[in-house]
């Protein structure tokens, strides 16, 4: 997601956020601040781009749905771990 004024000025800087399988995004905001997003939205704004992952064909359905849960999973320990970190543009960022 763009962050305006400093993606004008710097367009390879901009602001990232992980999605659930769902579509709505967490992201690291700050001190101790972790958001849960809606679907399509990030602090800054609505994202500029997103990679969706489709189940490829030689893999099972079960199979599939347990990443997918794992993946939902494994975001949501990344939300607690980042959620009691300092942050700093610089040093500590996304």
């Amino acid at each position: 997601c763009p962050i305006p004024l400093i993606t004008w000025v710097f367009p390879f800087v901009g602001h990232v956020g992980l999605a659930y399988a769902n579509g709505a995004t967490s992201e690291f905001a700050g001190d101790f601040t972790v958001l849960d997003n809606a679907v399509g939205t990030l602090m800054f704004g609505r994202q500029a781009r997103y990679c969706a992952v489709a189940r490829p064909n030689d893999v099972p359905a079960a199979s599939w749905d347990e990443l997918v849960t794992a993946w939902d999973q494994q975001i949501g320990k990344t939300a607690v771990v980042f959620s009691q970190e300092n942050y700093s543009f610089i040093t500590h960022n996304c």
